[in-house]
């Protein structure tokens, strides 16, 4: 990301001193139609930014923009057909940049809220998926994984979030219930004692109850739920997850 600021940087640099020098010429749009295609390329490869604040980015930017369009609408040189072209070929391309750094600090923000915590320590005794019920002896489809653990065993909040829920639920016994945004939903059953009350703002990791065996259950458990946007889905899957490392492209800025 670093490095599509850079050339970014240089685009608008380049575009500025054209339209200072009058000098716009078809090779100055191939350059920059290659800047923007540069541009594209990398922003395809590179899904987190390094070392930039988008916000900060963002002022940069606009600064920029408003000094071409002053440059463009000065009496002296007037602009050219080429440079009035190039002049808003830049501001296509920055309007892009900022709506991309955009979705990525909303991705990032995403990800800094995924329940990916393991929330208690223990034994992994029933995965997600159609099973032959334990009480009832029904095939029946089990919403969540069961971590098998001693009575007491702490619980912890897979994420930061705000409890919407702690108390009984039919079945799950003790529960507590947690929405971390961006349609995640926790649910935490069978304790034995609940530490979260509903309205409480947790943070990753915090301890919000105890394992128990209350409700449906034939012994000392954790059954963990996870629910994205009201369906409930595999919690392994988040369990697993782990932000892809990526090396960031090192270019040259342009001056």
């Amino acid at each position: 990301m670093f490095g599509i600021l850079l050339l970014s940087h240089a685009a608008t640099a380049f575009a500025t001193t054209a339209l200072r020098e009058g000098s716009f010429s078809s090779s100055a749009l191939q350059a920059t139609a290659q800047i923007s295609a540069d541009i594209l390329s990398i922003a395809q490869s590179i899904p987190e930014p390094f070392g930039v604040r988008a916000s900060e980015r963002m002022m940069e930017i606009e600064e920029e923009i408003q000094e071409i369009i002053r440059l463009a609408q000065s009496p002296i040189p007037s602009p050219t057909a080429d440079s009035v072209a190039l002049l808003r070929t830049v501001v296509n391309h920055q309007q892009a940049l900022y709506e991309m750094l955009m979705l990525v600090s909303e991705q990032r923000r995403l990800n800094n809220q995924l329940p990916i915590l393991i929330p208690c320590d223990g034994r992994y005794s029933s995965p997600f998926g159609m099973r032959v019920h334990p009480i009832k002896g029904v095939e029946k489809m089990h919403t969540g994984i069961d971590i098998a653990a001693p009575h007491g065993t702490e619980i912890f909040s897979a994420n930061g979030g705000v409890v919407t829920f702690a108390g009984w639920r039919n079945g799950y016994g003790n529960t507590v219930e947690i929405d971390h945004g961006f349609g995640y939903v926790t649910r935490y059953a069978h304790a034995s004692k609940l530490l979260a009350a509903a309205g409480d703002t947790v943070t990753r990791g915090a301890l919000i109850a105890r394992v128990g065996a209350t409700g449906s259950a034939t012994g000392a458990h954790l059954h963990y739920e996870i629910f994205v946007d009201g369906e409930q889905v595999d919690p392994a899957v988040f369990l697993l997850y782990r932000e892809p490392v990526v090396e960031p492209t090192r270019l040259v800025a342009l001056k």
